[in-house]
């Protein structure tokens, strides 16, 4: 009993130190919407501001649940960094540990689990959007299809709704998810009330405390539709043009999900866990690609986690390995275990290879969007804190590394009151389905006080426009350029 707890507590903490280390290696390269996130965790903890400046409340954080996470973790280590490093390597122990107890009702091999967690922990897409909440989703989908299977409908419920507040848009994905755990379908009138409560102890307090039950990213994001011909559609191609190599290892996984659902499928009686997982990511990218949204990287990360996950265990269970359930008979397979472990290094070396070939730690991530890397904007944003003593400034295009070293940049996403006309433009462009909904969820929708006071704007000059002498450069801008204050008209 004793080597049975030790088995199940060793994976987990390997995972841990595993996914330390794996922070260490971005932590200085994460993504501005990560500082977007980690913003709204310190103002949370420290100010006692649901809102990306430290005194404006704002709806715009997508994953409420990641934020209250974060907000915890703040809170305990009195710092958001620290805060997500906490929050990042507890989230890949629980994966792990799930995961394994995934294999054992399964009856796949016990390196399944640390194999896939190690799988998805190193490639390149999912360490470059560390901060933000593609694996806490990837785990809460995995909480959801074990307990499906172990039939447990008030466990689905509660981990279908911390699902749905971790990522609105993976509501297909629950659906399609529970729809594949048969031991809970009887259950449904269960699991449905469930997951409405916990879903909707967020849903409403927003509702009346910001006046929109969905963040105002839906508003924001929708509207955006896509970046020229590219959306989620085919923006992997995109980021495959930009950095070829190491965006074709980032996104490869992707094309894995078709032969791990067509195993799983075959082996549905042993393999229906792994099949609902894997489903729930390939459904998830889909409806993002239904909305027709521009292709932020991140929003293929759940997608490419689970097609990983669905692959290895597909492999397992294509190796010699012990029955599902109670049973302990071993079931002979056609894949002998070490061919299955070199395919699985097949998809850890090319990974591992992108991670370490650039300096240690990363400057910028192998696939990002940024404007600037991480080190420009904490001097843009220390320069921006001294020049402006308070003041605000409408920022050029990017808010979250900023607002998270200064507190002094305003757009959208700080300030409801730029919102507005997006969200009047969606109110007048609804349906005679989605207009009532809309009108329902903004009318507790107050913006009467105005827009946030401005002292100026920031603006991009071009290489080609001689920078001023107060002016920070944005290193990672296509053409390249700099940045520098605007003051507003005199009075």
């Amino acid at each position: 009993m004793a080597v049975q707890r030790s088995r199940r507590v060793r994976g987990p903490l390997l995972t841990a130190a595993g996914a330390a280390g794996g922070f260490w290696v971005a932590h200085r390269a994460l993504i501005d919407d990560s500082y977007i996130t980690l913003s709204y965790a310190r103002n949370i903890a420290l100010h006692g501001t649901w809102g990306l400046l430290s005194d404006v409340p704002s709806a715009t954080a997508t994953s409420p649940l990641w934020v209250l996470l974060l907000a915890a973790a703040t809170a305990l280590t009195r710092d958001a960094l620290w805060g997500l490093a906490v929050a990042h390597v507890a989230v890949a122990a629980a994966t792990t540990a799930v995961l394994e107890a995934l294999a054992r009702r399964t009856g796949l091999p016990r390196w399944t689990a640390p194999a896939a967690v190690g799988a998805v922990l190193v490639n390149p897409l999912l360490l470059s959007v560390v901060g933000m909440e593609s694996l806490l989703l990837v785990a809460l989908f995995a909480a959801a299809a074990l307990a499906g299977a172990a039939a447990r409908p008030v466990v689905l419920g509660v981990l279908a709704g911390a699902a749905f507040l971790t990522r609105m848009d993976a509501a297909p994905a629950i659906l399609a998810l529970v729809l594949c755990s048969p031991a809970v379908l009887r259950r449904l009138h269960v699991v449905v009330p469930v997951a409405a409560l916990t879903a909707g102890t967020w849903t409403t307090w927003s509702w009346f405390a910001l006046g929109t039950a969905v963040p105002d990213t839906f508003v924001i994001k929708s509207q955006q539709r896509s970046w020229g011909p590219w959306s989620v559609v085919n923006g992997w191609r995109w980021f495959a043009e930009l950095y070829g190599a190491d965006a074709v290892v980032a996104f490869a996984p992707l094309a894995l999900a078709v032969p791990a659902l067509v195993v799983a499928a075959v082996r549905a009686r042993e393999l229906l866990p792994w099949l609902a997982l894997t489903l729930a990511g390939v459904v998830h990218v889909v409806t993002l690609a239904v909305l027709v949204v521009p292709p932020y990287h991140w929003y293929y990360a759940p997608a490419v986690a689970c097609s990983l996950l669905g692959a290895v265990a597909a492999l397992a269970s294509l190796c010699a390995r012990a029955g599902g359930g109670r049973s302990r008979a071993v079931r002979p397979g056609r894949l002998p275990a070490a061919v299955a472990l070199v395919a699985v290094a097949a998809l850890l070396v090319p990974a591992l290879v992108v991670d370490a070939t650039r300096a240690l730690p990363w400057r910028v991530a192998p696939v990002q969007t940024n404007w600037a890397s991480s080190a420009a904007y904490d001097e843009m944003g220390r320069g921006l804190r001294t020049v402006l003593r308070g003041e605000r400034l409408l920022t050029f295009g990017e808010i979250g590394h900023l607002a998270y070293v200064c507190d002094c940049v305003v757009d959208g996403f700080a300030d409801p009151a730029l919102v507005d006309d997006g969200v009047r433009r969606a109110l007048r462009e609804a349906g005679p389905l989605l207009g009532p909904l809309l009108e329902l969820n903004y009318r507790h929708r107050d913006v009467s006080g105005g827009p946030v006071p401005l002292a100026g704007r920031l603006e991009v000059l071009p290489t080609t426009e001689p920078a001023p002498a107060v002016s920070w450069p944005l290193d990672l801008l296509p053409g390249g350029g700099t940045v520098h204050v605007v003051p507003a008209p005199a009075p």
